[in-house]
């Protein structure tokens, strides 16, 4: 007799799962999605986790989802909402207050009752199969005649097979739950059966063999193979332990820490340490971390003599006075020193000069922060070498690093000159090396999917930052210490600021105050409209949503002149 088998579980040996490309396009930006399988990265050669990681970061920049395994994310920090299809993963959500809930997927209950008229399931436990068998549960499978286990029968072994009838009702031929292994032999017509459960409180093992060939997928909960009429075999698991929803459903879970807006600061080649800015320091990095809030940071990269990468805002002369260093004797101006001569120079005879192992370490202690690359040079040549060496020491680390590190860019040539190492998910373009017009940074910005973008103050202008905005990008201003300036450009409409010395707070209170004062002047304008003119107050807000406060400041006494409504949409025009 040969029996037609189909999985409903797609199993993979030796790789890691990726999702459906249309999947992605069904999740909101900026979440997470967990690989349906999951075999260690760093099981990977570096080859491998570059490709990997470039793959990861091309959906990324496709989709703007996450693609990282379930161990890389930290939970009690991450804000992100996270999809994943494995059911395994749902209790440790639970237990950090996330929120899980089903998106799409086979439920139970429904599962057995769309089972074809004649044909035989068989219902095997493993480990554990009861606990999400409530009362209310419990009341919908008796319909089927599943009455034995329920959510007391915690860590049991379960075993249920069964004849499908006409319409939802079964004729059970076998049905047992016990604290010990289980075992049932017999014939499903010609067809030789034999199926095992053993609970954690047993062997804790599921077996259901149809002809000698095992069919059960060996997955926690109920493991259900259905054999059709037609001789069809179907295998699919339900983790009960967990969830309702067959394995492969997909799932959301909801971080319940509120979800940070863009971070607004960007910590300064690590901020200000002992009243130095620009010292790329171990302690700077710590403190600003630490006291400042900050967790973005902005980092200069240096190539040594000897070719390792150290961060340090170049080799002139001036740098080692700065920093109150003893230039090495027989060291020119701008010449690179060694990694040992870097290393053995003390930043104002007490600070630690940073690797970009260093950095890394960094990153592995403080797994919320991410890092934007500040490279001197814009020699093709030279931004290859330095970014290749980058890349070579993260896939030794953690391929997930590339997705944590921005490349800052300063025209069109070095950003080829990256996409030739590495297609990093994001990229900072800084403005103050080109001479691009508006139009050019715009088209620029555009063409690239830039995501960000920083200028100075000099350089930056309302307009330009409303149509970069207008293309998704976030518009920042470098380098302010001065919360009046954070003041002014935050009524100028950006979005955040590098600093060496400002905190994290203190720029979010002035972006709170803004918008405080904003809402505040909306609403009471949208008040008036309302009440003068009896528009509906969706029409009034629409009117003045895309105002700016400094607009509105200008135009509030004009609107309150204003007698007609023409003359109202004339001014805000």
């Amino acid at each position: 007799m040969k029996i037609q088998r189909f999985t409903a579980l797609v199993r993979s040996r030796g790789r890691t799962m990726l999702p459906k490309m249309h999947d992605l396009g069904l999740l909101e930006e900026e979440s997470i999605y967990i690989p349906s399988s999951s075999i260690s990265i760093e099981k990977k050669n570096g080859q491998e986790r570059k490709v990997y990681a470039a793959y990861c970061a091309t959906l990324y920049r496709r989709y703007g989802v996450w693609i990282q395994p379930f161990a890389d994310i930290v939970l009690d920090k991450n804000d992100k909402p996270i999809y994943f299809h494995t059911s395994k993963y749902i209790p440790y959500l639970t237990n950090q207050g996330y929120k899980v809930e089903v998106v799409e997927g086979c439920y139970l209950v429904d599962y057995l009752s769309t089972v074809a008229e004649g044909s035989f399931v068989m219902i095997s436990v493993k480990d554990e199969g009861s606990q999400k068998i409530t009362p209310e549960i419990v009341e919908q499978l008796q319909q089927f005649g599943i009455t034995q286990i329920d959510k007391s029968k915690l860590r049991h072994s379960f075993i249920w097979i069964a004849h499908k009838q006409e319409g939802a009702g079964y004729e059970v031929l076998y049905e047992a739950c016990s604290a010990e292994e289980l075992r049932w032999e017999g014939n499903i017509g010609e067809v030789p059966v034999i199926v095992a459960s053993g609970g954690a409180l047993a062997t804790n093992q599921s077996s259901i063999q149809v002809n000698g060939v095992e069919w059960s997928l060996k997955q926690r909960g109920f493991n259900i193979v259905t054999c059709g009429p037609n001789l069809r075999l179907d295998s699919i698991s339900f983790d009960t332990f967990a969830t309702l929803h067959a394995e492969g459903s997909l799932f959301r879970a909801s971080s319940p820490r509120p979800k940070v807006r863009l971070h607004t600061t960007i910590g300064h080649a690590g901020g200000r340490i002992d009243g130095i800015n620009g010292s790329n320091c171990k302690e700077a990095f710590e403190h600003s971390y630490t006291h400042r809030g900050h967790r973005v940071f902005e980092a200069d990269l240096e190539m040594t003599s000897d070719g390792e990468l150290v961060l340090r805002d170049g080799w002139n002369a001036y740098l080692y006075r700065h920093l109150q260093q003893q230039q090495p004797e027989g060291i020119h101006e701008a010449e690179p020193l060694a990694l040992e001569q870097f290393l053995d120079l003390k930043i104002k005879q007490q600070y630690t000069p940073m690797t970009v192992v260093d950095l890394f370490q960094f990153l592995i202690t403080y797994p919320d922060v991410q890092v934007i690359t500040h490279t001197q040079s814009t020699d093709s040549k030279r931004i290859e070498q330095q970014f290749t060496k980058l890349v070579e020491l993260t896939t030794s680390f953690n391929c997930n690093f590339m997705h944590r590190i921005i490349p800052q860019v300063y025209n069109e040539e070095m950003y080829d000159s990256i996409e030739k190492v590495f297609p990093f998910p994001r990229y900072a373009f800084k403005l103050y090396q080109t001479k691009a017009t508006d139009e050019e940074v715009i088209r620029f910005v555009k063409d690239k999917k830039i995501r960000f973008v920083t200028a100075s103050q000099e350089r930056y202008s309302k307009e330009l930052g409303k149509r970069l905005k207008s293309l998704g990008s976030s518009v920042f201003i470098h380098t302010i210490n001065d919360l009046d300036v954070v003041r002014e450009y935050i009524r100028e409409e950006a979005d955040g600021f590098y600093t060496d010395a400002l905190t994290s707070a203190e720029i979010e209170q002035e972006f709170l105050a803004y918008r405080v004062e904003l809402d505040t002047r909306r609403e009471m304008l949208c008040d008036f409209l309302v009440i003068r003119f009896r528009v509906s107050m969706d029409e009034a807000w629409n009117a003045l949503a895309s105002v700016s406060l400094r607009e509105l400041a200008i135009a509030g006494e004009r609107l309150f002149q204003a007698s007609t409504l023409e003359e109202v949409y004339s001014v805000l025009k």
